[in-house]
């Protein structure tokens, strides 16, 4: 699955959003898409101050969407106050299957 860009398609992501899901620590929006589906993955400034951190925390996250093919546009934010470990990530991965 690709990363979903341009203003349209993320606008539409958060505009459109059919479902939004707090599932604690993610904040998971999904919209159905035609054809071009993808992924959005975001960690909050005001939480984790440095760009290592927030950098950290969406590569852990891209890991646990591995091997995951939908048609829908998925965004994922992570919403908590601690760096996420293993079994947080293995959440995605079981939300999705």
């Amino acid at each position: 699955m690709k990363t979903l860009k341009g203003n349209k398609s993320i606008s539409n992501l958060f505009d459109n959003g059919k479902k939004t899901v707090i599932k604690t620590p993610f904040r998971i929006l999904i919209v159905s898409t035609e054809g071009k589906a993808g992924f959005l993955i975001g960690a909050t400034k005001k939480k984790f101050k440095r760009a290592v951190d927030r950098n950290r925390i969406k590569r852990l996250i891209r890991v646990g969407l591995t091997g995951i093919n939908t048609d829908k546009s998925i965004g994922i934010i992570f919403i908590d106050d601690k760096m996420p470990d293993k079994r947080l990530i293995a959440q995605i991965r079981n939300y999705f299957k």
